[in-house]
């Protein structure tokens, strides 16, 4: 029995094994067949292109996910192949069930990275390629998360115009064949690529980026259909909120390992501080935060002894400025390294972040090569969006912890004032009352030895003793000062 399982605008051949994807074929080939109609061996064969069947005679059964071809010989030409067709039912619903198990075992591991998960799914859906890119909706600029071809990484916005109708068209699926109209799809078909399947996943309810994800084949007109690609959108927005979720934690873990304290840390000694944990926590190679003066940059901090070797490039410090000057994030790629290479002293990414202080812009926060620990050595990747994210996350946190910073010397400075007034005030006050409480005692001794009238005398005395109170309750006042 031959059994073909349907895939869009073609069929893919099934086999003891599972699918053969040596063998899809066009629909446009079974399409003038009809359900129980009976097929001549040469007939299939020419259907089929192929040299020869092994029977004389096919019955077609055809579904509508699937078409079997069900050998018939001369005993059973008339007769009833009702179990046949229940075998071929049941053979499709087994594939589309252990496809499924298949692809959700391997996906659930602990260990599967959204690169490996992309491909298990371009496997899934019969596929030869993949590419997702995240869309910033806030400075309206593309970048590739992951892809089957490498030199997308490199590609800009320019490049990739195509990418452009997919979000303008967010709530379709854009299935095409490929043409050279553009770099990207003239380099997808120097791999062998002839048509795409692309989709949008919106994750700017809760974040500014959009995902356009497509999945590529080697042959013309093939089409996922829409309740697979409805599957992909949630198990890939699943898996991307837990790539975020993880750079949150990171983020989380950060901010703990940075708090301050005020009463034992300088400001310019905490910046290189956050700069070294950045680089441990992130894993990037180098950090460093800049002030701009004018049209100056200026080095406020690094993760390492001295400056970074880039500060002195033109280019990069006049990017720097329009991160200041703007108010934009700017990612950098100079080229991509390959996973085994591990040299430091190229320049393999570079992201840029302004630094905000109540709203005011501060600094720009500067991270370089991103890597990831495979064997204990490191690996330089591109940043993907929720790396990015952390990086801003790391941008806004050390913002407030500026503030504080501020705040806790503006608080220390008035607090030293106040007890420099309160040092002068108390030199001020304290003579005026030794004289205060001690002259009514001088007058007292006086009067007593003068002949004063016992009447005035009395008068005078009391309001001697006034004084003296008022005296007391001025020494009650100092003490609280004190």
């Amino acid at each position: 029995m031959l059994i073909f399982y349907r895939i869009g605008n073609h069929y893919i051949q099934l086999n003891s094994e599972g699918a053969n994807k040596n063998n899809i074929i066009s629909k446009h080939r079974f399409e003038k067949l009809k359900n129980r109609e009976i097929l001549f061996d040469k007939t299939l064969a020419t259907i089929l292109n192929e040299k020869n069947v092994d029977c004389l005679f096919y019955s077609v059964l055809k579904r509508e996910h699937f078409i079997s071809f069900i050998p018939l010989n001369i005993m059973r030409l008339f007769s009833s192949r009702h179990k046949d067709e229940i075998s071929a039912e049941y053979q499709i619903q087994k594939f589309r069930a252990d496809q499924k198990q298949i692809l959700l075992k391997k996906i659930t591991l602990q260990s599967c990275q959204l690169e490996k998960y992309l491909d298990y799914l371009n496997s899934y859906v019969f596929c030869d390629g993949f590419s997702l890119w995240s869309y910033n909706d806030r400075t309206k600029t593309f970048g590739c998360e992951i892809s089957t071809f490498k030199k997308f990484e490199s590609l800009v916005a320019s490049d990739v115009p195509t990418l452009e109708e997919a979000i303008t068209n967010s709530d379709k699926l854009i299935f095409k064949n490929l043409d050279t109209s553009n770099e990207m799809y003239e380099h997808l078909i120097e791999q062998g690529m002839r048509s795409v399947n692309r989709f949008v996943i919106n994750i700017n309810d809760r974040y500014e980026y959009n995902l356009v994800v497509s999945f590529y084949s080697q042959f013309q007109d093939f089409q996922i259909n829409s309740e697979v690609i409805q599957m992909l959108k949630n198990l890939i927005k699943n898996k991307y909120f837990e790539f975020i979720q993880g750079e949150w934690e990171k983020s989380e873990e950060l901010s703990l390992k940075t708090a301050p304290d005020f009463t034992k840390e300088k400001l310019n000694n905490y910046l290189c501080d956050y700069c070294r944990k950045v680089t441990r926590v992130l894993n990037y190679q180098e950090c460093a935060i800049f002030n701009v003066e004018g049209e100056d940059v200026k080095t406020l901090a690094t993760s390492s002894d001295i400056s970074l070797d880039y500060t002195a490039d033109k280019e990069l410090a006049d990017d720097i400025l329009s991160t200041y000057n703007r108010d934009i994030r700017l990612g950098i790629t100079s080229r991509i390294a390959p996973d085994s290479e591990v040299d430091n002293e190229i320049t393999h990414n570079l992201n840029m972040v302004p630094i905000k202080v109540r709203g005011e812009a501060y600094g720009v926060l500067v991270v370089r090569n991103k890597f990831r620990s495979v064997d204990g050595e490191k690996a330089y990747i591109s940043p993907k969006a929720p790396h990015l994210y952390s990086i801003d996350q790391a941008a806004q946190v050390l913002g407030h912890t500026i503030d504080m910073f501020n705040i806790y010397e503006d608080i220390s400075r008035k607090l030293e004032e106040q007890n420099n007034f309160n040092r002068v005030l108390m030199h001020e006050i304290r003579t005026p009352i030794s004289k205060f409480t001690m002259a009514p005692e001088i007058i007292k001794k006086r009067i007593t030895q003068e002949s004063i009238e016992e009447t005035t005398k009395e008068k005078i005395l009391l309001q001697l003793d006034d004084i003296q109170v008022l005296g007391g309750r001025l020494k009650f006042l100092l003490t609280l000062i004190n």
